[in-house]
């Protein structure tokens, strides 16, 4: 992996990381504002203060400033989405009467306001990003694939990146799926058990860890609210085990099975960049780049629960 793919790796991270924060944020926001109104929590500023940091370092690693406006707007029409369908959602079983008073009418307000923002966002990326997303999937091959790989190698996580940002990578992904056609592919399903198996394990070990931190004697909650903490205790773990599954899954495949190394190093001989040996060694730095920082959330949200 070369620095420049190292760079926007963590320049990615450090996005993710800020649309976590401006979704939960906004939400506790717009929730303190729903009657009767509570006061908005000095630790959320703060809060807000560190995720504008991280959003700035994350936007000058990728050398993509548009991040600045877009993840914080996407924030907000998700969070606001969230809150007011949640609200509306829970007065319709528990006591409909509450979705006709003011916060009811706010709460569906916000659903409308979230659903114009994202609108509004689209039309801000059209104008001032000056693409649209192609009506038709990218072949490999065409103009815009080379104005892709011609920044960077194939199958590089830079490249990646520059599909993601021309809109093409959707289309590129599925020309290069239809490679597959042996039966022997059928083997990469066993992934998503593997998966499952490695999350869960990420959660048990946590909560033992937890356990063994603590002694039994709580902590005060004084950085993130009770909350929020379930979200960080379970969905890191769940994004980052995907990676390792897969990792785990190539080894067994093209080390145990070597009639299916042989029928998929034949399939990807028409998409460079797609072979094993280009893959695995970036699916393995991306699983030392992810997992650990997804444990480490994963065990500071079972801490605070």
């Amino acid at each position: 992996m070369t620095g420049s793919d190292m760079r926007a790796l963590a320049g990615a991270g450090l996005t993710l990381i800020a649309s976590i924060l401006s979704l939960v944020i906004f939400a506790a926001l717009l929730v303190a504002l729903i009657p009767p109104v509570s006061p908005v929590q000095p630790r959320l500023l703060i809060a807000l203060t560190i995720g504008a940091v991280i959003l700035t370092v994350g936007a000058a690693m990728l050398h993509e400033w548009s991040v600045l406006w877009q993840i914080p707007l996407r924030g907000f029409a998700l969070a606001a989405i969230v809150v007011g369908v949640r609200f509306l959602v829970e007065a319709l079983f528990r006591n409909w009467r509450l979705a006709f008073t003011a916060a009811g009418a706010l709460s569906a307000g916000y659903v409308v306001l979230g659903f114009g923002a994202g609108q509004w966002m689209r039309q801000l990326q059209v104008s001032l990003l000056g693409h649209r997303r192609p009506r038709r999937p990218t072949l490999p091959g065409s103009h815009e694939a080379r104005s892709v790989t011609d920044k960077s190698e194939p199958g590089s996580l830079k490249a990646m990146l520059h599909e993601f940002k021309s809109g093409t990578w959707y289309g590129n992904a599925r020309d290069r799926a239809t490679r597959r056609k042996s039966p022997w592919n059928l083997l990469l399903i066993l992934a998503l058990p593997l998966w499952l198996a490695l999350w869960f394990g990420g959660v048990w070990l946590t909560q033992r860890l937890k356990n063994a931190l603590l002694a039994h004697h709580p902590l005060f909650d004084w950085i993130w609210p009770s909350a929020i903490a379930p979200f960080f205790a379970y969905f890191p773990l769940l994004l980052g085990t995907i990676v390792p599954a897969m990792v785990l899954v190539n080894y067994f495949v093209y080390y145990l099975v070597p009639p299916a190394l042989r029928a998929m190093d034949a399939e990807d001989q028409a998409f460079p960049g797609t072979e094993y040996g280009v893959q695995q060694p970036i699916l393995v730095r991306l699983t030392l780049w992810t997992l650990p920082p997804a444990f480490l959330l994963a065990l500071i949200g079972q801490i605070f629960i």
